[in-house]
């Protein structure tokens, strides 16, 4: 996954969401992403085939993407369709 946001120096961006993997919405749990140049976050979360991931984005001081966002993870691939 990788999602564009600009926040404050010092500032973490990070998902929290429905899977144990996630935090299973405790924002104190959730992953972090990585930043890398451009203000592009970046994570790898490796889950089942078939699995329907919720997530919000978060960061240290605020949600970035208040709305859940939906995944499925497709059947022939391992990587994730954000919508």
């Amino acid at each position: 996954m990788v999602l564009p946001a600009q926040v404050d120096l010092g500032e973490k961006v990070n998902l929290v969401g429905n899977l144990k993997a996630l935090g299973d919405w405790n924002p104190n749990e959730g992953p972090s992403l990585k930043w890398h140049e451009g203000h592009n976050w970046q994570m790898t979360l490796n889950v089942p085939v078939g699995t329907e991931v919720n997530f919000k984005v978060r960061s240290t001081d605020h949600v970035i993407l208040a709305t859940p966002a939906r995944a499925q993870v497709p059947a022939r691939s391992a990587g994730c369709s954000c919508a």
